[in-house]
């Protein structure tokens, strides 16, 4: 598994028995000195990649569920959830070697996500642009997939909705934010601008433009011809309501 960023190198084991056993004195509590402790230290202090990986997946007690699921929402993402926590929570236990305490353990969990987000979200890029067929792709099996969620939602085929999520993942946060709060969270567009993503028409303009641009795969807010692209109309007519006629500006 492609993993961001740079690991840390471990040291040689027979190098850290050796300097364990330097310095031993007769009282037994002095020959085995204390492991310093720290949140989150019974889950990922003094065990290898595989042993921390396996406790972090029982029971789940870093909380790193609903971690994944907060980070996809603050970046306003389309990213499969299980694909996310299988590449995060094996990344986190692979990090854990060199983690000691510091930073503090939430911002230790939330680089991880952020870098392993980032990560898929270039593969993804490079999937598309190798024209990797979709079935090819492991989350494709998933009933929670990305591909199958949004091809559910605009009506279209998930080989499709997954080149449309390329292209949203790629648009302006703000944009992201307005389809996110309209579309994904379902919340009537009085609220969102409530929320603070801009004015009434702004708000519908960037849900439109988020559509337009997925409609089209990212080359010309204009309709897709291409009749397994999704109808702009269409998606506008069920997300901000069939009286939406026109265009507001961007």
């Amino acid at each position: 598994m492609h993993q961001p960023g740079h690991p840390h190198q471990p040291e040689d084991p027979s190098r850290q028995a050796s300097g364990a056993g330097e310095g031993l004195q007769s009282s037994a509590s002095k020959a085995k000195p204390r492991q310093r402790t720290y949140p989150g230290s019974e889950v990922l202090a003094g065990q290898s990649p595989r042993k921390v990986l396996t406790k972090i997946l029982r029971g789940d007690p870093l909380g790193m569920d609903s971690r994944c699921a907060d980070r996809v929402a603050h970046h306003a993402n389309l990213v499969d959830p299980d694909r996310l926590y299988d590449h995060a929570t094996a990344w986190v236990a692979h990090q854990a070697f060199g983690y000691d305490g510091t930073p503090p353990l939430d911002e230790f969990l939330t680089t991880c996500i952020d870098s392993t987000i980032r990560t898929l979200l270039d593969e993804d890029i490079e999937v598309q642009r190798q024209g990797i067929p979709a079935l090819g792709d492991p989350d494709q099996s998933s009933t929670t997939s990305v591909s199958h969620w949004l091809a559910d939602c605009l009506g279209i085929e998930p080989p499709i909705a997954r080149k449309c999520a390329v292209v949203y993942n790629n648009l302006p946060i703000p944009v992201r934010e307005a389809f996110w709060a309209v579309v994904i969270q379902s919340k009537p567009l009085e609220r969102a601008v409530a929320e603070g993503h801009g004015a009434p028409a702004k708000a519908k303009a960037r849900v439109r433009y988020a559509l337009a641009m997925m409609s089209t795969l990212g080359t010309t807010p204009e309709p897709n011809p291409d009749p397994g692209a999704p109808s702009w109309n269409y998606a506008e007519d069920i997300f901000l309501g069939s009286d939406n006629t026109g265009r507001s500006d961007r």
